[in-house]
């Protein structure tokens, strides 16, 4: 049976914690892997290499990233320095209740294939001033409500930023309803995957919705609908042990061949073409860790 993709875990029982690049390295961030945490983190010096969820990226000063939980990561080259936050669940759903307008936005939004921010050269020392307090309050004894409030501001400071830089032609309802249906499809992809299903919760006919998306996005409902899915295939296929058929099952597919044909069509080869693609090494032993 093939080895699973490893799933990393916090190097430490507390919430949220701070570490520096200079230096670290995992030998189990060589291969792909999926985290247990999210983690927002960039580069203060030198450059290096890392992909998410198997796209390319490079890491530069001043680029900050966003990882989500789950997501599949790869490490090819740390650069020479720069911050890594990691939070878990807990903490992330306390940012998005206290900032609810960020979820599933901009550089939060689990369908964003940009999920990074180039930081300005005022907004650099802003984030590298409040990573050190916060590796000044965590050493301190942690006091959870201060530590929860400096990482909610640096998650706002980077939202914000990714935003700015990034421009739609979206604004007022419109940001409401197209936040609304990447919610509704975080929630249903695995059983509900017309767009006219989206369409209804919404109060929103289908054709207006995909107008509107082609619009903000550049992309329709059904393409959305898709990615996503595509995403879910992805991790699963290497980061478990579960058969094609088994993944079908659970996907809502009629059956094997029609995943198959399915992710055949969008990435032009087959699920276990993929698969063997990203296996780590037999030899190669999980390390339960952090990147």
């Amino acid at each position: 049976m093939s080895q699973p993709l490893p799933f990393q875990a916090m190097l430490e029982a507390a919430p949220i914690q701070i570490l520096k690049m200079s230096g670290f390295h995992d030998p189990s961030s060589d291969f792909p892997h999926r985290h247990e945490f999210y983690m927002l983190y960039w580069t203060v010096s030198g450059s290096g290499a890392h992909s998410i969820d198997f796209s390319p990226f490079e890491m530069r000063p001043g680029r900050l990233f966003f990882l989500h939980q789950n997501q599949v990561h790869q490490v090819a080259q740390y650069p020479e320095d720069g911050w890594m936050v990691l939070f878990n669940m807990m903490c992330f759903r306390e940012f998005l209740k206290m900032n609810p307008k960020q979820e599933q936005n901009g550089l939060f939004d689990n369908f964003n294939n940009i999920p990074y921010v180039d930081l300005d050269d005022q907004l650099i020392i802003t984030l590298n001033n409040i990573a050190a307090l916060l590796v000044q309050e965590l050493s301190t004894g942690i006091n959870m409500d201060i530590a929860q409030n400096y990482l909610s501001i640096l998650l706002l400071h980077a939202g914000q930023k990714y935003l700015a830089q990034n421009k739609f032609s979206i604004s007022g309802l419109d940001t409401e309803i197209v936040r609304g249906l990447k919610v509704l499809i975080e929630a249903n992809f695995r059983s509900k995957r017309t767009s006219s299903f989206y369409a209804a919760e919404l109060g929103q006919s289908p054709r207006k919705l995909n107008e509107l998306t082609f619009r903000t996005m550049g992309v329709s409902v059904q393409d959305i609908i898709n990615q996503r899915l595509l995403a879910e295939i992805e991790a699963a296929l290497v980061g478990s042990n579960i058969s094609v058929k088994q993944l079908a099952y659970d996907l809502g597919f009629t059956d094997q061949p029609h995943l198959t044909t399915f992710f055949k069509k969008h990435r032009a080869e087959t699920p276990v073409a993929f698969k063997n693609r990203y296996l780590p090494p037999h030899n190669y032993t999980t390390k339960v860790a952090s990147s």
